[in-house]
């Protein structure tokens, strides 16, 4: 693949980018990967947004909407989310109906749908007189997000554009895989100590009629107290549900009799 070059440093290889990309641990390392690779091709300032409210993206970001990580200037980064700029900003627009890669400076020809203005572009053209590149990202369930690499120096030549679009997916895809992992971190299901003695004599083998006996209420309160947390287990089975609980640490496993044990060997 052909790649845009600065004379003064060599760029990051995609597959050094991917192969790194893969060893990230956490949304931050990922980032700092990320702006490590558009400054090895100039382009320093990255901006990475999710342009849908509800964007599970957007779960762990300490920045105003539409941004997710963003290393651009604090005070331009103030200004354009205190003035709702994302609401009427052509680049957004574009990046809503277009799939594909596009220099910023293409927003101003007269094919563009919106007055050319783009605030994005205008803000970091005041910055230094920046130019830059925004990589559009179509995701599943109607997700839309967006990644935008901008440089003090120039614009990036038209063969950078797939070099671009091939890390800017990569990092999505990643993003969204710790993104996943930090949810199922933060979302363990919220047991109550009876539904909780009730999957343990489950896993046991025990129905709902022997649950009530040993737990001294009726058979309808224990399959009551089994089926909520089988709801909360997201399963419609009461052995699944015993088994995920165990998964995740809520419960230790079942302990064999010696009669048992015997009968295992």
């Amino acid at each position: 693949m052909q790649m845009f070059m600065r004379a003064d440093q060599g760029s990051m290889d995609f597959s050094d980018f991917l192969e790194q990309s893969e060893g990230a641990t956490s949304p931050g390392e990922l980032f700092d990967l990320l702006v490590r690779a558009g400054r090895s091709v100039g382009f320093g300032r990255v901006a990475y947004l999710a342009l849908r409210g509800d964007h599970p993206l957007v779960r762990h970001s300490k920045l105003p909407w539409p941004f997710v990580e963003t290393n651009f200037p604090a005070h331009w980064l103030t200004s354009y989310t205190a003035r709702r700029e994302h609401e009427e900003d052509p680049v957004l627009r574009y990046v809503a109906v277009y799939q594909y890669p596009f220099r910023w400076e293409e927003l101003t020809r007269s094919h563009h749908p919106g007055n050319g203005a783009s605030h994005l572009c205008a803000r970091a053209a005041r910055e230094k007189g920046q130019r830059g590149v925004t990589v559009p990202i179509h995701g599943p369930n109607r997700r839309l997000a967006a990644i935008c690499f901008a440089s003090e120096d120039h614009g990036p030549a038209k063969e950078a554009l797939g070099w671009f679009q091939a890390v800017a997916i990569q990092y999505y895809r990643r993003a969204a895989d710790l993104d996943m992992i930090e949810a199922a971190t933060d979302a363990l299901p919220d047991l109550t100590e009876r539904q909780l003695e009730c999957l343990r004599l489950v896993a046991e083998g025990k129905s709902s009629w022997d649950i009530g006996t040993i737990l001294g209420i009726s058979s309808v309160t224990a399959t009551y107290h089994i089926k909520n947390a089988m709801r909360k287990l997201s399963t419609g089975s009461r052995t699944v549900a015993a088994i995920k609980a165990i998964e995740l640490g809520l419960l230790d496993p079942p302990r064999l009799i010696e009669g048992e044990e015997q009968e295992l060997r």
